[in-house]
């Protein structure tokens, strides 16, 4: 018996239209990416073709990428509060994406310290987010659910 040497992909839909492989689940999310574009964004920055192109930031993202809270940490963030490229993400000249997150990381071994590392940076850029924010938006509402949730990143959120 042999095996299948690409991956599978569903039948075309009734349109006719190929359907994406099994293995890249389409769900949209808030900010507007799926999982697998996440996931695509993060191997190309991994290989340091993407939007953050610097060997040190390619470094975190590929130390991230081996540890599955690390790879759930780098998704959701994109998803979350986005690259952090745009000039749509920034208050007073500051951005509060991936890129602002990785920026903030100080350096680890890798593993589940890099996590706790990237939970840290990115409660500090949110903190930083609401400060610079203008105040009608009054994003301080939200600040707990989004220290909630970056701390959940951690092995002691």
């Amino acid at each position: 018996m042999e095996f299948p040497t690409r991956i599978p992909t569903r039948p075309a839909n009734p349109r006719g239209e190929a359907i994406a492989p099994i293995s890249c689940r389409y769900r949209r999310s808030s900010g507007g990416i799926s999982d697998c574009q996440a996931s695509r964004r993060a191997s190309e920055n991994a290989r340091g073709s993407g939007a953050f192109g610097s060997r040190e930031r390619a470094a975190a993202i590929r130390t991230h990428g081996e540890h599955a809270q690390g790879y759930y940490a780098l998704v959701d963030y994109v998803n979350f509060k986005g690259e952090g490229v745009l000039h749509t993400e920034r208050y007073q000249g500051q951005g509060w994406g991936l890129l602002q997150v990785l920026e903030g990381m100080h350096g680890s071994d890798g593993g589940a310290a890099a996590v706790d590392e990237f939970s840290r940076s990115a409660k500090v850029v949110l903190i930083r987010r609401v400060k610079n924010s203008p105040a009608q938006r009054h994003e301080s509402r939200w600040l707990s659910g989004w220290i909630h949730r970056v701390i959940s990143y951690s092995r002691g959120g």
